[in-house]
C-alpha cells in the first residue's frame, strides 16, 4: 500500500514547525534555569523585532519565536499598526521599555476599536471622521496585569 502524499507533507511539518519555533535566549551569561529567566512570546503581530538591541530573527514558517531573557530591565521594539482613522493603518514600530520578572511570560497584545472595514468604505459619505482607538500593551501571562502601555478597559480583549 504507497501512501498518499498528503501524508508526507503532514508528516514532515510535524517535524519541521516544531524545531523551527524553540524560543530565542538573548542573554549574555551562562544558561539558568528556567525559573530565573522570563519570556515574552515574539510571534505574530504584533510583532517582537528586537530586545535590548539585539534582533529577535524571523522565522519563515513560525514568525518570530518567544525571547528568553534574564529578569530586570529590557527594552523591547515592537512592530505593530497605530490607527488614526479607519484609512490610515500603517506599519511602525514603538520601543518599550519594561522590568521583566522571573519565572513569568509575557504577551504583546494589541487591539484596534472603531476601525472596521464597513467604518473605512462608507468614510466618504461622513462629514466627521471616526478615529481609530489603538491599544497596545504587555500583559503578564498569569495575572492578566499590563506591565506596559494601554490596555483597553473593557474585557473583549
Amino acid at each position: 500500500m504507497a501512501l498518499k502524499p498528503r501524508f508526507w507533507l503532514a508528516l514532515i511539518a510535524l517535524a519541521v514547525v516544531p524545531a523551527c519555533s524553540q524560543p530565542v535566549h538573548i542573554s549574555d551569561s551562562a544558561p539558568r534555569a528556567a525559573e530565573t529567566l522570563a519570556t515574552v512570546s515574539g510571534g505574530g503581530f504584533p510583532n517582537l523585532r528586537s530586545v535590548d538591541g539585539e534582533a529577535v530573527p524571523p522565522n519563515l514558517v513560525a514568525g518570530r519565536p518567544d525571547a528568553i531573557v534574564a529578569p530586570g530591565g529590557h527594552s523591547l521594539v515592537i512592530d505593530y499598526q497605530p490607527c488614526t482613522d479607519a484609512n490610515s493603518c500603517a506599519l511602525t514600530s514603538v520601543t518599550a521599555e519594561v522590568v521583566l520578572e522571573p519565572g513569568r511570560d509575557y504577551d504583546i497584545r494589541y487591539r484596534k476599536d472603531g476601525c472596521s472595514l464597513w467604518v473605512a468604505v462608507t468614510a466618504f459619505v461622513r462629514k466627521q471622521e471616526m478615529p481609530c482607538r489603538t491599544y497596545l500593551w504587555i500583559e503578564d501571562r498569569g495575572t492578566g496585569a499590563a506591565v506596559w502601555g494601554a490596555a483597553p478597559s473593557d474585557s473583549r480583549t
